[in-house]
């Protein structure tokens, strides 16, 4: 039976560090990407001449030889100082501007002509889990560069590309991203429902193009 362990260590100057462990042993572990079989995501681009129309429809350009073409892309922006993801939008882009309808989920796009957001094609990656019997997992975004400045987003789907649930990846230190969920501990499971059979994940980083990991530890009892 497989175990998975969580160390987090909390320490600074002139204090005792401590260092907080979870282990969890389930039936059978999930494994996707990792050293051996990286899985990297999409690149992503900075948008110019940012426009929003109707609610949630928004217009721009791309810089020329980007080399995305038209698919479903996820929105990436701040405002306030508050990171802020529209995902799931179908975008048609015609040599470099791009044109959005008014689909996706997240926030709703931002009117400030000022925004500017990232935009990042979605990259299907097939992901059979049971949220219901899920008892610890962890994503992970590694860039592989300790100057990246980027979060990501993980769309949980149906076979039918119905979300069963979603997470946003963030806190980047020494340039790797990492959100992990305890549920056996006491955690909200956020792919409960039914079953998973893929996931899209994106990322904002215009510079460094991570790999996507993500570890599963699936427990029948729960």
């Amino acid at each position: 039976m497989p175990t998975g362990t969580i160390n987090k260590t909390y320490s600074v100057p002139g204090y005792t560090s401590r260092t907080a462990k979870v282990t969890r042993t389930a039936d059978n572990a999930g494994i996707w990407g990792g050293p051996d079989a990286p899985i990297p995501l999409n690149a992503a681009n900075q948008m110019s001449d940012y426009a929003e129309g109707a609610a949630n429809v928004v217009t721009g350009n791309l810089t020329g030889g980007h080399g995305e073409t038209t698919g479903t892309f996820d929105f990436y922006w701040q405002e306030s100082s508050v990171d802020k993801v529209r995902y799931g939008v179908p975008v048609t882009i015609a040599t470099n501007a791009i044109t959005t309808t008014n689909v996706g989920a997240g926030d709703d796009f931002p009117t400030s002509p000022d925004a500017q957001p990232v935009l990042c094609k979605q990259k299907e990656i097939a992901t059979s889990i049971d949220g219901d019997e899920v008892a610890l997992f962890w994503v992970v975004l590694a860039f592989g560069n300790v100057s990246a400045t980027g979060r990501g987003h993980v769309d949980f789907q149906e076979a039918n590309d119905t979300q069963v649930g979603e997470v946003n990846v963030s806190g980047i230190l020494q340039g790797t991203t990492v959100v992990d969920f305890d549920i056996e501990g006491g955690v909200t499971n956020p792919i409960t429902g039914n079953l998973v059979l893929h996931s899209q994940v994106t990322h904002n980083d215009t510079t460094y193009t991570p790999d996507f990991e993500m570890v599963v530890l699936v427990d029948s009892t729960l």
